[in-house]
This record gives structure tokens, C-alpha cells and sequence, in this order.
């Protein structure tokens, strides 16, 4: 949002900023129909320096793709994990609800760092979706907030977080509770989990040598095995 103000009055307009991949601008749009007003208290002219940044950042999926890697996930993973025992997160939530052909899950939490933040992921899982839509069968959105104020971040695609997230889980389970000289693993179903849970161990357990690879659908584990 774009702020202004004179004589006590707060005009407010929104202001769309595209970035590329890098992070490099690449254009804004107004929308000039957004606009509220307000009074400032005892009608005193507003002081723009004291007004926080409100602008959200929004992120689509090759731009999350192109920013996090699944080395990095594990880390925030194993950090993430140590400030729960430590005590220094925000109470987790889940939320299910059932609809027509899938569901819709919630999942929300936060970290107190040097800053505090808050983050929601909210995502559909519609397992007919590929075959019908030519969609991805689990799809949604990750807001991520100032846990001090409550004031939007960013939002951003969630389905490589969710990958790479689930894998990541998946190694530092390993790190902490397999044996270091685990050479085999074993892969049961050979999606895009089945493909990024073997990758995770890979990167947890350098002495992995061998996988088997299962499917209900035979030719999944073959080419899961060709790769």
C-alpha cells in the first residue's frame, strides 16, 4: 500500500510490485479504486517516516523453486526443529475441511528469532486433479507475517516448499536416528516424494550405496529406477 497524508487525513492506494527471479524489479501497477481514509488523531499531519513498509511480496513457483534448495530446507529444518524443543516457537494449528472431490488443510506455526514470524500454509489436495485439470493434485498458498504486528511478508506458491519440506524431515530424521553406516534404503511409492525422500537421504547419509523402488504402478518404479 502507498501511503499519504495531509492535514490529518490518511489516503491510502495499493501498489502491485513484479520482481524477477533475481529479485530485480520488473514493474508495478496501481490500483487507484482501492483507497480508504481516516482521521489522524487530534487531526495532526501524518510523519511518513514513522509509517512501517507494507508492501507483501509475491512469489510464484519457479521463483520459490529458483530460491530454495533442498540443502538449505534440510538446515531451516533442523533449526526449525531445535527451537520447538527449546521452546522459543508459536504454538502450532491444524485445520482439515472436507470438500466436494478433496480437501483443504491449514497448517500454521512461528519462530521467534531476532524477529518473530508467523506462517500459514493453506493447501488443496484434489488427487483427481492432474488427470482432469491438468493440475497438480496438492496446490495452495504460504503466507508468512511479522509475528510482532501481524503484517503480511509475503506470499508465495507452496508446492515446492512442500516437497522440499517433507523430504527435509525426512533427513534430519535420518541424520539424528540411523545408523552412519546405512548403505540401503528403500523408496515405497515413486512420485515426486518418493524422489525427493531419496535425495534427503542421500544428503543425510553419504554411505548410502543402493535404493529399492516400489510402486502400486510397476512401470513408476521402473522408471523411477531408469533415472
Amino acid at each position: 500500500f502507498r501511503f499519504a497524508a495531509h492535514r490529518g487525513i490518511c489516503r491510502f492506494s495499493r501498489v502491485f510490485r513484479f520482481f524477477d527471479g533475481d529479485g530485480r524489479l520488473r514493474g508495478t501497477r496501481s490500483s487507484a479504486c482501492l483507497h480508504a481514509e481516516c482521521v489522524l488523531p487530534f487531526g495532526r499531519p501524518a510523519n511518513e517516516s514513522h509509517v512501517m513498509n507494507t508492501d507483501v511480496l509475491l512469489l510464484k513457483r519457479s521463483e520459490v523453486a529458483s530460491l530454495l534448495t533442498l540443502p538449505e530446507c534440510i538446515d531451516a529444518m533442523e533449526e526449525a526443529f531445535r527451537m520447538r524443543a527449546e521452546g522459543r516457537t508459536l504454538l502450532p494449528a491444524l485445520a482439515h475441511v472436507d470438500a466436494d472431490g478433496g480437501e483443504f488443510h491449514i497448517k500454521a506455526g512461528g519462530l521467534r528469532m531476532e524477529r518473530t514470524f508467523f506462517a500459514l500454509k493453506a493447501n488443496g489436495g484434489f488427487f483427481g486433479n492432474r488427470k482432469q485439470f491438468g493440475l497438480p493434485n496438492i496446490i495452495g498458498l504460504i503466507l508468512l507475517c511479522d509475528g510482532q504486528n501481524g503484517r503480511p511478508l509475503a506470499v508465495m506458491d507452496s508446492i515446492t516448499i512442500t516437497v522440499l519440506r517433507t523430504g527435509a524431515t525426512t533427513a534430519v530424521a535420518a541424520k539424528h536416528l540411523a545408523r552412519r553406516d546405512s548403505a540401503t534404503a528403500t523408496i515405497c511409492g515413486c512420485g515426486n516424494q518418493g524422489r525427493v525422500q531419496l535425495a534427503a537421504l542421500q544428503h543425510a547419509l553419504p554411505g548410502l550405496r543402493r535404493a529399492f523402488a516400489w510402486d502400486v504402478a510397476p512401470g513408476a518404479a521402473q522408471g523411477f529406477a531408469a533415472e
